[in-house]
Formats: C-alpha cells, sequence, structure tokens
C-alpha cells in the first residue's frame, strides 16, 4: 500500500515534541513536520522499527524516514501508541504517514508534553525531564533530569552538570577561565611562598653581573681559598695549591702532586699521565691481598716502585724494585724474542726402537734464533734408558749405548754427546746444560736426539723414554 498521511496544520507555529495516535490496529508510520509548508523535516524509528527509549531519532530525509519506519505495536482497537520527538520543535503543519490498511484512526495529536507534579511559588516540578532544542539546529540541546544538567553542541556533550561536580569536555582552554588564578599563590598559598626571595630579572637570559650573587672569582692569579673561573680554566685553589684544575688546552690536575703529596696529573702536550700513590684493585699494597698493586710501596725491603698480581699465598708475578718473581707457569704460544727463551721444546718417547750398530733418531726440537751471531744453549733433564741387548746364547747381555745431540740432522755437527748404562733413571735432577751451538743463521733450528749401539750386531729392540730436552737462544 502506498504511504498516505494524516496533516494537522496550525494558524501559527507551536513548540511540538510529541505524537499520540488512537488507532483500530498496529501502524507503520513516520512523521513529518514543517514551518511553512515547503522544508520538511523527518522523524523515524530505529532499524529494528521499534522506538529509542520511547523516542523517535531525526531522519536525514524522507526515504530515510520511510525505510525505517515506526511500528506501533497496537494490538487491538481502543489502544493508544505515543513517542517523543528527539527535541522540541517549532512548527506549523505537522503529517503523520501511514502505510498499514485497512485501519481506522479514531484520533491523532501533536503537542508538547510535559509532566509536573506541581508547580509551586513559580517553580515548575518536573516528574522526568525536560529537553530544551532548536528546530533549526536539533544537535544542540540542554537535558534537565534527575541525574542533572547536560549540554549538547553538534550531538556531543560539552557540558556535564552533576551532584559530584562540573565537567567541561572540550572546552577552549584555561586563559578563557573569567576566575583563573594568577599567581602561584593564587592557586596555592602555602607553595607559592617556596618562590619567594628569587631576584627580579633572574630568567633565562639575565645578566650575571646584576642579577646573581655569589658569583665564583675569575681572576687569572687565585687569592686566597675558593673556586675559580676563568675563559680558559676552571678550579678549586686551596692552600696556595690547586686541588682540582682543568683548563682549555687539556690539562688536568687533580691532587697536591706539585707539593710531593698523592695526586695525578695529565699534560696535553706532552701526553703523560703522572701519578703520585698507587693504582690497586684488591691489594691494599704490595704482596698484601689478593688482586694487584702497581705504585710506591715501602712493605717489604727495598722501597721502591712496585708491581704485583695475583695471590701471595699462591700463583703470582711481581717486581719489588730490583728484581722480576715469577710464581707458577709462564705459557708462551709464540716465541718469546730479545734475547730469551725463544722456543722450549720438551720431547718425550717411550715407544721401543730398533737399535743396531747405526746411529738413529730418536727425536727433535726446534730452536729460534733471532740473528746470525745468535748462541743456542741447550739443556738436557731425566731420562730412562732401557738400552738395547745382544743374544750371546746364554739368555741374552744388555749394554749401554751412545746418545748425542746433533744440528739439522743425525750426520750434522755434535752439540754434546754420552753414554749411559742401562736403566739409568734420575727424573728428580734439574735440568743441565748439554751443549752450546752457535748455528750461524736466524731462524727456526732443528737439533737432533740420536742414539748408536756401540756393536754393529746388536740388533735387538731396546727404548729410550722420557728424555727430555729445552733450548735457549740469545746473543752471547
Amino acid at each position: 500500500m502506498p504511504w498516505k498521511y494524516i496533516q494537522y496544520e496550525y494558524p501559527v507555529e507551536f513548540t511540538i515534541n510529541h505524537v499520540m495516535v488512537w488507532a483500530s490496529a498496529s501502524l507503520n508510520a513516520y512523521v513529518g513536520y514543517s514551518r511553512d509548508g515547503i522544508t520538511w523535516n523527518y522523524l523515524k524509528a530505529q532499524a529494528s522499527h521499534a522506538l529509542s527509549s520511547g523516542s523517535l531519532l531525526e531522519a536525514s530525509n524522507e526515504a530515510d524516514a520511510q525505510e525505517n519506519y515506526w511500528t506501533t505495536g497496537i494490538s487491538g482497537d481502543g489502544q493508544l501508541a505515543d513517542a517523543l520527538w528527539p527535541y522540541m520543535r517549532q512548527a506549523k503543519i505537522c503529517r503523520l504517514y501511514f502505510s498499514t490498511s485497512p485501519v481506522t484512526i479514531h484520533e491523532l495529536k501533536f503537542w508538547v508534553y510535559v509532566i509536573a507534579d506541581e508547580i509551586v511559588a513559580g517553580t515548575l516540578r518536573l516528574a522526568t525531564g525536560l529537553t530544551i532544542a532548536s528546530t533549526q539546529d536539533p544537535n544542540n540541546a540542554v537535558i534537565m533530569d534527575s541525574s542533572g544538567i547536560r549540554a549538547y553542541a553538534g550531538s556531543v556533550q560539552k557540558l556535564n552538570i552533576t551532584p559530584a561536580g562540573i565537567t567541561i569536555y572540550g572546552g577552549s582552554g584555561y586563559v578563557n577561565l573569567t576566575d583563573k588564578p594568577t599567581s602561584l599563590s593564587g592557586i596555592n598559598s602555602g607553595e607559592g611562598t617556596k618562590l619567594s626571595g628569587i631576584a627580579a630579572g633572574a630568567t633565562v637570559g639575565a645578566a650575571w653581573a646584576s642579577n646573581l650573587t655569589g658569583i665564583p672569582a675569575t681572576l687569572a692569579t687565585p687569592s686566597g681559598d675558593g673556586l675559580y673561573l676563568g675563559s680558559s680554566y676552571m678550579g678549586f685553589y686551596k692552600s696556595s695549591a690547586w686541588k682540582v684544575y682543568i683548563d682549555n688546552s687539556g690539562n688536568l690536575v687533580l691532587g697536591d702532586i706539585a707539593g710531593g703529596n698523592a695526586g695525578l696529573t695529565w699534560s696535553q702536550s706532552a701526553g703523560t699521565l703522572t701519578i703520585n700513590g698507587s693504582i690497586k684493585g684488591g691489594c691494599t699494597d704490595y704482596f698484601t691481598g689478593v688482586g694487584f698493586f702497581l705504585g710506591y710501596s715501602t712493605t717489604m725491603t727495598p722501597s721502591a716502585y712496585k708491581f704485583f698480581a695475583g695471590d701471595p699465598n699462591g700463583k703470582n708475578i711481581r717486581w719489588n724494585g730490583a728484581g722480576l718473581y715469577v710464581n707458577g707457569d709462564i705459557i708462551a704460544t709464540g716465541n718469546i724474542v730479545n734475547q730469551a727463551v725463544t722456543r722450549g721444546a720438551e720431547y718425550i718417547n717411550n715407544s721401543a726402537i730398533a737399535f743396531s750398530g747405526t746411529e738413529i733418531e730418536i727425536g727433535s726440537i726446534t730452536i729460534t734464533t733471532n740473528t746470525a751471531s745468535d748462541y743456542v744453549w741447550l739443556w738436557g733433564r731425566a731420562f730412562t734408558i732401557v738400552s738395547p741387548f745382544y743374544n750371546d746364547g746364554k739368555g741374552g747381555v744388555e749394554i749401554g749405548s751412545i746418545y748425542r745431540i746433533r744440528r739439522n740432522s743425525i750426520s750434522g755437527p755434535i752439540v754434546d754427546q754420552w753414554s749411559f748404562s742401562p736403566f739409568f733413571d734420575d727424573m728428580s735432577a734439574p735440568y743441565t746444560l748439554m751443549g752450546i751451538s752457535q748455528p750461524g743463521a736466524a731462524g727456526d733450528i732443528v737439533f737432533k736426539l740420536t742414539a748408536q749401539a756401540p756393536y754393529s750386531s746388536l740388533t735387538q729392540n731396546g727404548q729410550a723414554a722420557y728424555r727430555l730436552l729445552m733450548g735457549l737462544s740469545k746473543s752471547k
């Protein structure tokens, strides 16, 4: 069925915020209103065709109102359906559009809906609430009810007045408040007094000479104890000496090193850091405590500049002003040069060797020389020899062999030679000097440990075990 309407036209504009209809059946309806009969506004329901909290909604146009029509829900003849408008509206012409048929509409009424408990001495006491809005601008309204007063602009709440207080939303700022405080004491009288005593003009960019007091002296030559600032230096001066000093050249002084007391200086031009005192960690003095110490110490004779690192009761390294002491292992993965041990070597052989009358190699070590004029000292220590033996048909006889150290090969120059009886064993003996050699070249020099049975007829096996050698290369 096409949309039909019933129109009320008043002689003048009225303020309206309510519609009521008495019909024989439920209606699908929407409302239109106009001030001049030319420009129309429309009211609709929700998409579900039900009211929103008993109220119609503003429609964007008539098509929107038709799509979201209001279903009145009248279930029998004699029932009434009523709906509030979103706001009070000024209108001269009002229409109720409907599309339900057949239906009988007994009565239709548009009016201002105000419920008051009573009016006492000019005061209107409302039972529910009051909404004040403009027909020309329905998005701006003031609502008063039991919760308080709310003001809206552009459908956005801007003011909320409740028993708990007043809240302003989206205000234009502090500067627009008419009774805003203009001083700290106006905000908090107690806190405001804390700023008293600040000199007038003491602001960003204030001049030191006129706005600040107690300025450190800027004299080129200190005249007494105090902090001194100059264009090129700053420092603290006391008892006729700088205690702390730094200048624009990068020089630094801490303490009283100039007076022979503890302190530190850095000379930028010389690139020198001078310390009168000690550097320590863990240790309280030289050879005292576990850690490190570097500095002058009178602990233990002689009094001198000393160094210590380690544990006095364990492994450590120390310089006592007269000598360097190492208590522990020195482990070198490369050469230790400059007239010192360049490559120590230890040869151990405990496998069976086929002895004969021919000289054979048991093992070798390599010593590095720095120059062609270097000499090599070779030390040997503790070995166990199980000499070869020959079979005389009566169970065998063991015989001592000849051992040599040769340079470069088993036919090279002999550095040392000796003979031992069978089962010689002296593993607890210290290293002894076996020989001295000058290879005449710089670089890695090979030294061979050889053995030879005294008779060419000896062809049985024997052992040469735990033969230890160590070399030292240095200029003589």
